[in-house]
């Protein structure tokens, strides 16, 4: 038996990559995602054509009544619910820390952090009218406190540190209606957002990081997240930082 998806993000990365695997997994699966201009998002309106089972809604994570609109779209089309909750949408940042604007910070934050809030408080009716519960935060190593990485820029490493916090605290409040919360280290992944970061660092600082940290595809990302985490959610795989390979990250 398939289950009722949506994937916030899913028209480039790994939100694509996702909706592909996860479409492809099993034709019971009902794979809903999202685009802020869907008419413009060509390669997933390629995949929904051969693919009946992917269903798109327009959604802007930055806009609080595109996020309700996009939540009342998808009652009409799953009037059962939805059983997991994947938030992918997420922007980079290539200033230095002292050199980080204040509207750099909003930026990053708007989409980054009160995005995924967004979305998750307006789907919550409709993963509680769901069968498995399960939310799922695309997060990344870069925020976490305990490891802080050098070479992650401060408004996308403080932006991801503080959705954590909201992942632990949301699986805490949600831990008695048998939710699964979980924040998600998708690996370092050769996406448009990750090339477009670190090219803006300068070449120098671009090729160290790719020779230090060599990306792996959205693909194999996709795959693994699948596999080892989503695949084993459930009331008592919850309120953890978990890396695309399963194993657990320090918050």
């Amino acid at each position: 038996m398939g289950k009722t998806y949506f994937i916030a993000g899913g028209t480039r990365g790994i939100g694509l990559a996702l909706v592909k695997e996860l479409s492809e997994q099993s034709e019971g699966n009902l794979v809903f995602t999202s685009a802020r201009n869907p008419d413009q998002a060509s390669e997933l309106s390629e995949w929904t054509e051969s693919h009946k089972n992917v269903q798109v809604v327009s959604l802007d994570v930055t806009d609080a009544a595109s996020v309700k609109a996009s939540a009342t779209r998808v009652r009409t089309l799953a009037p059962g619910g939805i059983d997991v909750l994947v938030v992918n949408a997420g922007v980079g940042s290539s200033s230095a820390l002292l050199q980080t604007s204040d509207s750099e910070y909003h930026r990053v934050f708007d989409t980054n952090t009160l995005g995924p809030i967004r979305v998750i408080e307006a789907f919550l009716p409709l993963l509680r009218e769901g069968e498995t519960r399960h939310i799922a935060v695309i997060s990344s190593i870069a925020g976490s406190i305990q490891i802080c990485f050098p070479e992650v820029t401060p408004a996308y490493a403080i932006s991801k540190l503080a959705v954590n916090f909201y992942v632990r605290n949301l699986s805490t409040t949600l831990k008695n209606e048998g939710f699964s919360v979980l924040a998600i280290h998708p690996g370092v992944v050769g996406t448009d957002l990750f090339f477009d970061t670190v090219n803006a660092m300068g070449p120098e600082i671009a090729k160290a990081i790719q020779e230090k940290y060599p990306p792996i595809t959205p693909k194999a990302s996709a795959s693994q997240i699948i596999e080892n985490i989503l695949a084993k959610q459930g009331p008592t795989f919850t309120d953890r930082f978990v890396s695309y390979d399963g194993s657990e990250i320090p918050w």
